[in-house]
Parts: structure tokens; C-alpha cells; sequence
């Protein structure tokens, strides 16, 4: 996780925190100050049990609905990701599991 992450997951469990942290979110956060290392989120992030993966398009056969986006290897969509969000969207989540 980059600083930039780890940031904006720090904003995220903490923005309806008032005052000192629990025992428990202490700990979470010394976890997570334990991750950055500067290398981004990229793909995957785990929240509790559960992955999150991004939608990867593939080619549509003929047969599906014609509103189904339909790509292959010379016109391929390439879903965006965005570590920093997804990582205030994991803190707020984490923090929420936490209080309550």
C-alpha cells in the first residue's frame, strides 16, 4: 500500500470517529501502518472474507443481448480502478465492523 492509500484509508475509518481510538481500532491501524510499503493497489481488496474484483470485459458471443458491450483483443475495455478510493471505501468499512 502506498501513502497515498494508506491516507485515505486512515481518513475513511476515522471520519465518524470521535476522540481516542478503541483498543481494537488501535490495533487496526498499527496493522495497517505495518502495510505501506509503497507498492499501489492495483486489483484485488479484501474486505472481511470477500474479494472484490473489478469487472473484466470479455468477448460477448453473437447469441447475447445486443446491449451487452461486446469487446475482443483489437477494441478491449479496461475497467478503472482507483487504489485511493478503494481504500477509503475499506477504512470506512473496517471502522463501521469495528464500532459495531
Amino acid at each position: 500500500m502506498t501513502l497515498a492509500e494508506f491516507k485515505a484509508w486512515f481518513q475513511g475509518f476515522t471520519e465518524d470517529m470521535d476522540g481516542r481510538p478503541t483498543e481494537k481500532q488501535w490495533k487496526r491501524i498499527k496493522e495497517r501502518v505495518s502495510e505501506i510499503d509503497g507498492t499501489p493497489i492495483t486489483r484485488e481488496v479484501f474486505v472481511d472474507r470477500y474479494r472484490y474484483y473489478p469487472p473484466v470485459w470479455v468477448a460477448s458471443p453473437d447469441w447475447v443481448s445486443t446491449n451487452t458491450i461486446k469487446c475482443d483483443a483489437s477494441n478491449a475495455v479496461t475497467p478503472s480502478f482507483d487504489g485511493t478510493t478503494a481504500m477509503a471505501n475499506l477504512g470506512r468499512s473496517e471502522s463501521a465492523e469495528l464500532n459495531g
